[in-house]
């Protein structure tokens, strides 16, 4: 055996401040998953709460406008009595249009959470999955 030395290649130590970032990294993660799955909650509550006070401003709408309407019988036409009963309900209308765009607005702001969420969550996956924990 003499003439044949057998080398093995060096033995590399793991970077110890490396592997605290990547920690540091899953900490932050996990932290950023939470506090999106609580402003997703929250969100959908506000969402309920929106689209109770809307059908309640749309009934409060309709009520209204019949009302108005029948207490015109002796007007012109149709067309005079829906555009007084419209004039009349303004507010009521604004108040149901406000609550519309309000619903809109946390619909589009929960999709942005549930998409942001997925993505957190494949970007945890994929984390976990190169340092298999």
């Amino acid at each position: 055996m003499s003439g044949y030395e057998i080398k093995f290649p060096p033995i590399e130590q793991e970077n110890l401040l490396e592997s605290f970032w990547n920690t540091r990294d899953i900490d932050l993660l996990n932290q950023a998953l939470i506090d999106n799955v609580l402003n997703l909650k929250e969100i959908n509550i506000k969402l309920a709460e929106t689209g109770r006070k809307k059908a309640e401003a749309e009934t409060n709408y309709k009520h209204k406008y019949r009302k108005v309407y029948l207490q015109q019988p002796n007007e012109r036409t149709e067309t005079w009595k829906k555009i007084n009963s419209e004039i009349n309900c303004e507010a009521e209308e604004i108040k149901l249009n406000y609550y519309i765009e309000l619903e809109n607005e946390y619909t589009r702001k929960a999709q942005e959470l549930r998409m942001r969420l997925e993505t957190l969550k494949n970007i945890s996956f994929n984390i976990r999955e190169e340092l298999r924990l």
